[in-house]
């Protein structure tokens, strides 16, 4: 969560506290956007915006509370909020914003790309650099990378060399 710009100003003036909030931080995809104002009769009218990336309102709420019920009000929501969000269903594997194809499988097609890809390099080539930039080019993680070119019989320490070749070589 990021803190954005923070305003605060209250006075008391004839016994009526005067209020006006403003706030504004990003969590996860959403900038929110929180204002507070106290109108003549003293009710704090709170209203709630949250947008993404790309400006398209995804949260909107607006609440109206006597300022002397503030606490309470603020009591009441927190807990409505926080067992609101324990209905959500907890976010799973791959929903993080990892690679992008994270978690997906891998079809026999992409696969055999990346054995060839591997194989055709010559075994002086860092095993580390063409692990990144097959990463990159398949939208998986440098472990991910790893993972596969041995399911596909690839030496993943050595490019060019196929796990195979090793074992002939041993036996």
């Amino acid at each position: 969560m990021t803190m954005g710009a923070l305003s605060f100003y209250s006075r008391i003036r004839r016994d009526k506290v005067q209020i006006n909030y403003t706030d504004e931080c990003r969590v996860g995809e959403l900038t929110y956007a929180v204002e507070a104002q106290t109108d003549d009769s003293g009710v704090v009218r709170l209203r709630l915006c949250g947008v993404d990336g790309g400006g398209v309102l995804a949260a909107e709420g607006t609440l109206q509370v006597p300022s002397g019920a503030l606490i309470d009000a603020s009591t009441v929501l927190r807990r409505a909020l926080i067992g609101l969000g324990k209905l959500q269903p907890p976010k799973r594997r791959g929903q993080t914003g990892g690679p992008a194809n994270s978690f997906q499988p891998w079809t026999a097609e992409l696969s055999g790309q990346l054995r060839e890809s591997w194989l055709s390099k010559p075994e002086s080539t860092p095993a580390s650099e063409l692990i990144c930039e097959l990463a990159g080019i398949h939208g998986r993680s440098r472990n991910a990378i790893r993972a596969q070119l041995a399911k596909v019989g690839c030496d993943p320490d050595v490019p060019g060399r196929a796990l195979r070749e090793l074992a002939a070589a041993d036996g």
